[in-house]
């Protein structure tokens, strides 16, 4: 995985007066794209398989769309 904007974004800081580049500052923010992209891939796998569990493959608390009175699945 890789963020190619920390690298820039740091780059870009060592040439404003007043601002820095810093290594702890690229690798900060390397590591919360990678919690990020960790924490929806969980939330996307926990999703699936809360509607994979479900009979009809809805997921908890949704009601299936009603057609001339018959549940469409």
């Amino acid at each position: 995985m890789s963020n190619s904007g920390a690298p820039q974004t740091e780059w870009l800081q060592a040439h404003i007066p007043g601002r820095g580049a810093s290594l702890a500052d690229a690798v900060a923010d390397v590591l919360g794209l990678a919690v990020g992209v960790a924490w929806a891939l969980l939330l996307r796998r926990r999703k699936r398989s809360a509607a994979a569990q479900q009979p009809n493959g809805e997921l908890h608390g949704q009601q299936a769309p009603v057609a001339n009175g018959v549940r469409v699945v």
